[in-house]
């Protein structure tokens, strides 16, 4: 049969894990529904707990009301996700990802940003060599002036054990995009960015949507 998952939790060793529901589905398709009160295939229970290497661990699901305290924390225009051991801060009026700190350490050397613009007559540009060489072939979007973008926080919530956060970016003109973040109790960060539904010609034939996430550190090529 399908459990009612608001009368039922996880247990181990007769402790709780909490634990969150998280649709699966794709952004073209997704509800953008954080409180998923009948749980279809494709979403995805999350949990955490602590397995020493080598061994096995039997989680147990029981009847009973599961923990449901919220890791939000709003302050004015300021949105703070905070676990014991990771602390993600947020511009509510933007969407953007502000601060984000991994047990105690800065993983963000700036802010996220996000720039929606029109494209030329001619929108990419190419350098490089296509075939034999060793100029690696590339092509780029040319830019252009932005377009302005309306941000607002279509769906959040909250347990001890992820935090999940959904706003929609409406551009000028131009594309519909969901930009969701889920923050999890064990340190992992998801960040997905992706078209929402449309009709007729595309926009994306017109339009081009960039997002920079500059993080802290020395970039390393990974080897081919």
């Amino acid at each position: 049969g399908v459990l009612d998952w608001s009368h039922h939790r996880l247990e181990l060793a007769g402790e709780e894990i909490s634990c969150a529901i998280r649709e699966g589905r794709a952004h073209w398709k997704a509800r953008l529904r954080t409180s998923v009160d009948t749980p279809h295939a494709e979403d995805l229970l999350v949990f955490w707990c602590t397995v020493p290497p080598g061994e096995w661990a039997e989680v147990q699901v029981v009847p009973g009301v599961p923990d449901h305290t919220s890791a939000i924390i709003l302050e004015a225009d300021t949105l703070t996700v905070r676990y014991p051991a990771i602390e993600a801060t947020f511009d509510a009026p933007s969407g953007m990802l502000t601060a984000l700190t991994l047990a105690g350490e800065t993983i963000l050397d700036g802010p996220m940003t996000l720039k929606a613009w029109p494209l030329p007559d001619d929108p990419f540009q190419y350098t490089g060599n296509i075939g034999p060489g060793y100029v690696p072939f590339r092509v780029a979007v040319r830019g252009a002036d932005p377009v302005p973008v309306k941000v607002s926080l279509a769906s959040s919530s909250s347990t001890p054990a992820m935090t999940d956060l959904n706003f929609v970016v409406e551009t000028s003109g131009g594309p519909e995009l969901a930009l969701s973040y889920r923050i999890h109790r064990g340190g992992l960060v998801e960040i997905q960015a992706d078209e929402r539904p449309w009709a007729g010609e595309s926009p994306w034939m017109t339009h081009a949507v960039s997002c920079t996430l500059p993080l802290r550190g020395e970039h390393e090529s990974l080897p081919l």
